[in-house]
């Protein structure tokens, strides 16, 4: 996983599994939610 990789670059060796995990699923919500606020705002333009 090149994007673990990049983030044990970015904080070091004190970056745990769990760290990498909470931070997926950050990224994932974060994901998902810009995608329901831009379809709401398509759905608005109709």
């Amino acid at each position: 996983m090149a994007c673990s990789q990049e983030v044990h670059a970015h904080y070091g060796d004190k970056f745990t599994r769990t760290d990498a995990c909470l931070y997926f699923i950050r990224g994932a919500l974060f994901e998902t939610f810009r995608k329901s606020l831009r379809e709401k705002e398509n759905a608005h333009e109709m």
